[in-house]
């Protein structure tokens, strides 16, 4: 908690250093910047923060001193046999550790080749330093546990849709199929962004927005159906413990609010042929919406909405520039909202100590 507040500190210093030079060169910079405390925060981390980074340390080490033939005997055991999931994960772990036989230089790899592009496509969005600075806010209260401390091959996967973006704004299909199709072997789940492709452009964004904040209600009812269906059409049992979980689970309540918030606020906001919300923004917002009700089936299953939500960090800002023209209106929803976040964070009160406590424990893993 105390580095992420420290580092929304320094992220908000230099902002007010450089808000009255707000330009494509500073805003550029200032990227840059965040980029790197970004990179800084998840790929320096000690192993146990994050539920899952010890676990991916050991499975480097051993994929590390496996032969080659156990990497690419795997495939045919997941893609044949369908024993196992994902062999792609190992392949890419084989090659990194023949490279660099380093799991802290494959955290560093894989922060910069998440954060790199993500950050590349909001500063192409986003028209203002203190929408940069309201973008990370938003990126340390809703999506630091998933993407920075948490699954490396989502975050993998998840980078090949940011990249698949690109993809899809120029129509070029053939490409997105190759990048989300390889990122597949990574992590399966990353498939359920394929349609996206044709429905990323649809231009009336906001009518499906506005009907995917009336349908999801009734879409509760129907949740683990709708669950089934996508671990049937995954092709993998591996998925099945979703559907068979009977865990008591209230679902992504705060998240969902905080959706549905941000719905309403890009519904209502004006239309501006400057800085208009994109409508690949308000597609995905809609499809995450779709899909919050799976988070009441299992919390896992959050995984499919984040493929999504994550654009709502563009979102927000640029429909809170089109509000109104009333400035005191926008000031009040910017320090509401950055307020809000904060709190989130403060009462997340995550843990998170630097890899070189390790070092003070007698074990280096750098």
């Amino acid at each position: 908690m105390w580095l992420q507040l420290l580092l929304i500190l320094i992220a908000f210093i230099l902002y007010i250093l450089n808000a009255k030079n707000d330009n494509k060169i500073t805003r550029h910079r200032y990227v840059n910047f965040l980029i790197i405390l970004l990179v800084i925060q998840s790929g320096l981390r000690h192993l146990a923060v994050g539920a899952d980074t010890y676990a991916y340390f050991l499975s480097f080490e051993d994929v590390q001193k496996s032969p080659w033939s156990y990497v690419f005997n795997k495939f045919y055991d997941v893609y044949v046999l369908h024993e196992g999931k994902d062999a792609g994960y190992d392949f890419l772990v084989k090659v990194f550790s023949s490279i660099i036989p380093s799991f802290r230089w494959f955290l560093i790899a894989i922060s910069i080749g998440f954060f790199w592009p993500l950050y590349r496509l909001i500063e192409k969005e986003l028209s203002s330093l203190r929408d940069l600075f309201f973008s990370f806010v938003i990126y340390e209260a809703l999506f630091y546990s998933f993407f920075s401390i948490t699954g490396l091959r989502q975050t993998i996967a998840t980078t090949a849709t940011i990249i698949g973006i690109s993809c899809i704004r120029q129509r070029k299909l053939f490409p997105f199929l190759v990048v989300i199709l390889i990122a597949s072997f990574i992590h399966k789940s990353v498939l359920v962004f394929l349609p996206f492709y044709f429905i990323a452009n649809i231009k009336f964004s906001k009518k499906i927005l506005l009907s995917s904040l009336i349908v999801m209600p009734l879409l509760f009812p129907y949740a683990r159906i709708i669950a089934g269906f996508l671990i049937t059409i995954s092709g993998s049992d591996n998925y099945m413990s979703y559907l068979d979980s009977d865990s008591s689970t209230s679902g992504a309540q705060n998240f969902a609010v905080f959706m549905v918030l941000t719905a309403a606020l890009v519904l209502i906001s004006k239309k501006n042929t400057q800085n208009e919300v994109p409508n690949f923004v308000v597609n995905a917002m809609s499809l995450a919406i779709l899909f919050i009700p799976l988070t009441w089936v299992d919390p896992s299953l959050m995984r499919i909405v984040q493929y999504f939500s994550l654009f709502l960090i563009i979102a927000l800002p640029v429909a809170i520039n089109n509000i109104s023209k009333n400035s005191t209106l926008k000031y009040a929803l910017y320090i509401g909202l950055i307020s809000s976040l904060i709190f989130v964070i403060i009462r997340r009160s995550s843990e998170y100590a630097f890899f070189w406590d390790e070092m003070m424990l007698g074990n280096n893993y750098l």
